[in-house]
This record gives structure tokens, C-alpha cells and sequence, in this order.
């Protein structure tokens, strides 16, 4: 299982219950102390923090790191992982909720072509202790959040384009000179012919 299929199975089971659901929100943001995988905005203006996590080394991995998911704007964090990750729930603190995922595909076979459906029920095997510092957002912050979803949305829909050819966008160049980036001449070397076009 990917990281974007637990993404979208959190997004289908909270969707009617959220204000808001986004992804890698930053701690540039302002709103946060550090990236958050999934963050959902609930219907009372807390934050609720989903952590995915694929493999039982990068669920290691994440306890080591120094900011351990304490945010004043979070009410809540749950790890999520892939069923078959189970057995390595011990591994997760008392503090954190978890959730597990599966993937299903269900066939219907009512109609005159069989239709296949995937779907990922989820199943909330441990329930997250409440931050009782946390704050509800402000509006300045929800506005922030809607901000850069609606950003990352237009910048998928932009790379989509990109990938179909329907726009065009001129490569980068490198200097082989001095690896400066420019777009025509190199302005820190004055370099016109060594260059090499890069994504």
C-alpha cells in the first residue's frame, strides 16, 4: 500500500466531518510546529494530525525525530498504517492513535459488466489522547490551510497539463561552468554554450 492510498482513505472517512483536509502542511505555514503528513480541520476548528506510515523502519525512524508531534495546534495525532503492519503497533506511543487501513475490491456483478470497485475501510484499533493545551485554530490560520490546499490542487492540475503536453514549460539550464541555474545565459559567468537542459 502507498502513502496517497492511506491519504485518500482518510480523506473518505472524515470528508462529511471536516471543514478541511490537506496534506504536508508545513511548519512554514505558520499554523504548525512541524510537517504534518494529513491534517483535518474539524467542524469546531481543532487540528486532528494523521502520520502515514508504510514501512515498519520508517515508523522507527519517526520516533527519533526531536519535535515528537507536540504541537499547541494540535488536539490529536494518529499514526496510520496497512494492515500488515499490525504487529508492529507496540512500537507506537500510549499518546498516539492509530489506524489501520485495508484495501478491498469489491465486484458488482448486478449489471451486464462486472464493475470492480476499490475501497480502504479503515478501523480506529486505538483512540488518541487528547492535547488539553491545544487551541482552536484562528481564522487567519483556516484561511491559511485553505490557501495552500487550494495551491497544491492548481499544482497538481498544472503538472497534470504538463505531462500531457498541453502546456509547455521551458527546462532550466545548468551551467557546466559554475552549475549556476539560468534560463538563456548564464548571469554569474556570463556562459552561453556549456549548458545542459535539466527538468
Amino acid at each position: 500500500m502507498t502513502t496517497k492510498e492511506l491519504e485518500y482513505a482518510i480523506n473518505k472517512h472524515y470528508f462529511n466531518s471536516a471543514k478541511i483536509i490537506t496534506t504536508k502542511l508545513s511548519r512554514n505555514s505558520g499554523v504548525v510546529s512541524h510537517e504534518c503528513d494529513v491534517v483535518v480541520v474539524t467542524n469546531s476548528y481543532y487540528l486532528i494530525e494523521f502520520e502515514l506510515k508504510i514501512s515498519k523502519s520508517d515508523l522507527k525512524k519517526d520516533f527519533q525525530k526531536k519535535h515528537s508531534h507536540e504541537c499547541d495546534n494540535i488536539k490529536k495525532t494518529f499514526y496510520v498504517i496497512p494492515e500488515k503492519l499490525e504487529d508492529c503497533i507496540e512500537l507506537i506511543p500510549e499518546r498516539f492513535g492509530i489506524i489501520i487501513v485495508n484495501k478491498k475490491i469489491q465486484i458488482d456483478k448486478s449489471g451486464k459488466i462486472p464493475l470492480e470497485k476499490t475501497y480502504y475501510p479503515l478501523r480506529i484499533i486505538r483512540e488518541a489522547q487528547t492535547n488539553k493545551k491545544a487551541k482552536k485554530i484562528t481564522n487567519d490560520n483556516f484561511i491559511k490551510i485553505c490557501t495552500l490546499a487550494s495551491m497544491r490542487y492548481w499544482t497538481t492540475k498544472e503538472n497534470e497539463l504538463k505531462r500531457d503536453k498541453l502546456i509547455i514549460w521551458q527546462k532550466a539550464k545548468i551551467c557546466d561552468n559554475c552549475q549556476n541555474r539560468f534560463s538563456l545565459i548564464c548571469r554569474n559567468c556570463d556562459n552561453f554554450n556549456n549548458w545542459e537542459d535539466k527538468e
